[in-house]
């Protein structure tokens, strides 16, 4: 599971195991179900975000949610399997622009390389400060990020071209039909094979939920 805060607003989400067989494997899923304030399980103790899995016979899948109607049964990850942010390291990432019928991302492939790996754009202009350069300086080097390699966009971005509109939609919802598509466009539907962090650009005109203006 993993905790996401959005301004004001604050939930847990599950990702459907990539070996799944369900339709809804790799998706982030939005959850109806309530925990415990101070995130603590009677069995597992803490609740913790990219270490805790969750498993439910009775969940109902619908857009981009998961319908919870019995309790769930909670319970850790070993470590070298689980998605906790490690405190040291290098980590690879893909930065993710979105192409829709309706938007696309406001960045440029270039903004983005510059904004979040430092890289020069196309006129030779830097960013000083990132979001690598950030990490790095708070952990004194000892926690990295750098651009994915592997053959697919440039300099840790790539632009991915979907088939649908996206203004008025959740993020949740354009991030599974995202995901979908770089799964097709790579031919491997584990992405956290390829890459330590997928970051995924939202156009303008998304939503946190539906119904907000």
């Amino acid at each position: 599971m993993s905790y996401y805060y959005y301004y004001d607003e604050q939930y847990w989400e599950c990702e459907v195991d990539s070996s799944s067989d369900s339709s809804a494997r790799g998706h982030f899923l939005a959850l109806n179900w309530e925990f415990n304030v101070d995130y603590k399980d009677s069995v597992i103790g803490i609740i913790e975000s990219g270490a805790t899995t969750l498993h439910a016979d009775t969940a109902v899948l619908f857009e981009s949610k998961a319908i919870i109607t019995g309790a769930p049964k909670l319970a850790q990850k070993a470590f070298e399997h689980s998605r906790r942010l490690s405190t040291i390291g290098h980590r690879s990432v893909l930065v993710v622009r979105i192409e829709a019928n309706d938007a696309s991302t406001s960045a440029t492939e270039a903004d983005l390389a510059r904004e979040v790996f430092g890289l020069g754009d196309s006129s030779g202009g830097t960013d000083s400060f990132n979001l690598s350069s950030g990490f790095a300086q708070c952990s004194y080097d000892k926690l990295t990020f750098g651009p994915a390699n592997g053959g697919v966009g440039t300099n840790g971005v790539y632009t991915v071209s979907i088939g649908s509109a996206v203004v008025g939609q959740t993020f949740g919802s354009v991030r599974n039909v995202v995901l979908d598509k770089l799964r097709t466009d790579f031919g491997n539907n584990d992405l956290n094979a390829l890459y330590d962090h997928v970051m995924v650009c939202m156009p303008s005109g998304t939503v946190t939920k539906k119904g907000e203006h």
